[in-house]
């Protein structure tokens, strides 16, 4: 509640979870709280300072912005600058994206990295030294502070996506392939895997396998395998540290023979950190041949050498 003797000033809105793509209405309150008939200059909210602070989810402050009368949802009680009887309200609501826009874009889809909590107060100042009647009040009130969190999709959202991964143009299909990654819709990657093998372009290739990567799945293991055979050293790659992202033992001879920084100088790397992950023993020959390869950066060979050691210190050990 606000801080005035005379009046209280307070928020609420209608529930503490909104979907990215949905309207956040936002109530604003006046209530006189004195045993007196006072007057109050709401015509103010439209032209002076009623100001939001919001703090976004990593604790930044988003710029305060003014309601506007003439832009909200509409309002309950008295006209402007009419007098407020003992308990009387001055209500106002707002839909809370319209007064930040940078919250959730047209679209939503570029607005996954504003997931997360936000804290919202409000403030109603009035110092205009031009009001001398003293049945007006001039003063400063503060609200109480809500909370309320943005969550990943609802069904339209879904749907709006899969229609861009279908007949979007290059750019809309890649921004879907990054929304689906950063609010992790996974029901969505037997779509990725579709527009992943009917592409031909290569950037959409390469996002939709760091898609089927990032949210690595083991039913995608054949996809991963695919992914090896290809004429391109990133879906090779990605193909290669999904395998060890599942941690399917399936792929441990295929991953032990691209550990040969001879026959596979461009692809030992993935590889070799697809068996790391793996953490399987079966893969010291692997860790064994790149620590002995005068091609291979020095760190590198250092770093697969210990690799093999803590595997032969580990068969020891069972052995002892």
């Amino acid at each position: 509640m606000g801080q005035n003797v005379d009046f209280e000033l307070s928020i609420t809105i209608n529930k503490s979870n909104y979907f990215i793509n949905e309207p956040i209405y936002l109530t604003v309150t006046i209530l006189n709280s004195s045993l007196e008939s006072k007057q109050i200059v709401t015509s103010m909210l439209s032209e002076y300072n009623v100001g939001v602070d919001l703090l976004g989810p990593n604790g930044s402050y988003l710029k305060s912005q003014r309601f506007m009368i003439n832009d909200s949802i509409g309002h309950q009680g008295p006209f402007a600058d009419s007098t407020l009887e003992p308990g009387e309200t001055y209500v106002v609501e707002h839909n809370l994206v319209n007064l930040f826009p940078q919250i959730i874009p047209e679209g939503g889809f570029h607005s996954i990295d504003s997931l997360g909590t936000y804290t919202l107060q409000c403030k109603y100042v009035n110092t205009i030294d031009s009001i001398k009647n003293n049945e007006y009040w001039v003063g400063e009130m503060l609200s109480n502070s809500i909370q309320f969190e943005l969550i990943p999709w609802d069904q339209s959202g879904i749907n709006q996506l899969t229609a861009l991964l279908l007949e979007g143009t290059h750019d809309e299909k890649l921004e879907a392939l990054v929304t689906i990654r950063k609010a992790e819709l996974t029901q969505l990657l037997d779509n990725v895997h579709n527009i992943l093998i009917s592409t031909n372009s290569e950037e959409i290739k390469i996002t939709s396998a760091f898609t089927l990567y990032f949210l690595a799945e083991t039913k995608y293991f054949e996809v991963y395998m695919e992914l090896l055979n290809s004429p391109n050293q990133k879906l090779r790659g990605l193909g290669a540290v999904s395998l060890g992202k599942i941690k399917d033992t399936r792929a441990l001879p295929i991953l032990i023979e691209m550990c040969d920084p001879e026959l596979y100088p461009m692809d030992y790397g993935p590889a070799y950190r697809a068996l790391v992950d793996m953490g399987d023993n079966r893969a010291l020959p692997a860790f064994e041949k790149i620590a002995n390869s005068n091609s291979v950066p020095k760190d590198f060979r250092k770093a697969a050498s210990r690799e093999a050691k803590g595997i032969r210190q580990s068969i020891k050990y069972k052995t002892d």
